[in-house]
């Protein structure tokens, strides 16, 4: 028990930054342009999607280890 507490404490930071990252601004975004270019700009929020992943899996990791 007492190491599942140690993980969920450690793992904390990456829910805040993920809360933070994929926020109603993004999604807004998101779907101003779908509904304004429809796919001619799909590429844009995919690529944004993956940098977002990327850097939200660096950051949760640097949360962790520097715990």
């Amino acid at each position: 028990m007492k190491k599942l507490l140690g993980w969920l404490t450690r793992i904390g930071p990456g829910f805040v930054v993920c809360a933070v990252v994929l926020g109603p601004g993004s999604l807004t975004a998101a779907t101003r342009m779908g509904a304004k270019y429809q796919y001619a700009m799909l590429w844009i929020p995919l690529i944004a999607g993956i940098a977002m992943a990327f850097f939200t899996t660096v950051f949760m990791r640097y949360g962790i280890e520097s715990n």
